[in-house]
């Protein structure tokens, strides 16, 4: 009996110190750590912005240029501007391996929410498509168990580049002067209609193709039939006065 006692305290122990190195590698270094939810991970956190001058407003609009600056246009799931909320999908991209030159890619869905001065962020559907050959494919649960040090290494990674990726974010927010935004319908449809400043079109239509400055216009060119006018911004920002299609 007492064996049988002491093989249990023995088991428990063990799954006790598992535990707490899984929490130490999720939590412990990490702003936004990986974490372990009902067997699926995922990411949490939220990035303040109380202590600077920028309203919820602001906020969403420096985000949304972001994420149109270092996003394809496609990736971008879902802009809800009266609740503050994008979604999108992206991939982060890990250290080179030096045994094949390639790097780690990691792709997820984020889901950016913003409220009270701050964004709240959610990542799931974590995959990763790794640099070695024969390295595991698929959802980052795969490496989550830490049976492996090279598991360690890919969660370890993750945790980097992802942070690193936030943080990003945060400072472009941040420092980025916002523009007032009135035609968030518009934006949304992905349509440009006179009016409109460049910075709506931009959020609109993504970066143009090619630009062209001329003396009193300014014309923006997205593929072979599309091109905007601007005027020449005497009176403010510069806005669509035609549009050839």
């Amino acid at each position: 009996m007492k064996k049988i006692i002491l093989l249990l305290v023995l088991v428990l122990s063990v799954v006790l110190v598992k535990a707490q190195d899984e929490e130490q590698l999720f939590e412990k270094e990490y702003k936004f750590p990986l974490a372990m939810d009902n067997g699926k991970c995922s990411v949490s956190g939220a990035m303040d912005f109380s202590a600077t001058k920028l309203d919820d407003d602001a906020i969403f609009t420096n985000l949304y240029m972001w994420v149109c600056e270092n996003m394809v246009r496609e990736n971008v799931l879902k802009i809800l501007p009266s609740k503050k909320i994008i979604v999108c999908k992206y991939s982060i991209e890990g250290k080179t391996v030096a045994v094949t030159g390639k790097k780690n890619t990691y792709n997820l869905s984020t889901a950016f929410r913003i409220a009270d001065k701050r964004v709240y962020v959610s990542q799931t559907e974590i995959e990763v498509l790794p640099a070695l050959p024969f390295a595991k494919k698929g959802g980052i649960e795969k490496y989550a168990a830490l049976k492996k040090p090279a598991d360690k290494t890919v969660i370890d990674e993750f945790n980097e580049v992802n942070n690193e990726m936030i943080l990003t974010v945060s400072g472009f927010i941040e420092s980025n002067t916002p523009h007032h935004i009135n035609n968030w319908d518009n934006i949304v449809a992905k349509r440009v209609v006179e009016g409109m400043t460049m910075t709506e079109v931009k959020l609109a239509l993504g970066n143009p193709q090619s630009e062209v400055e001329g003396n009193t216009e300014t014309q923006w060119i997205y593929g072979l039939t599309l091109i905007i006018y601007f005027d020449d911004g005497k009176t403010g920002e510069k806005k669509v006065t035609r549009i050839l299609r």
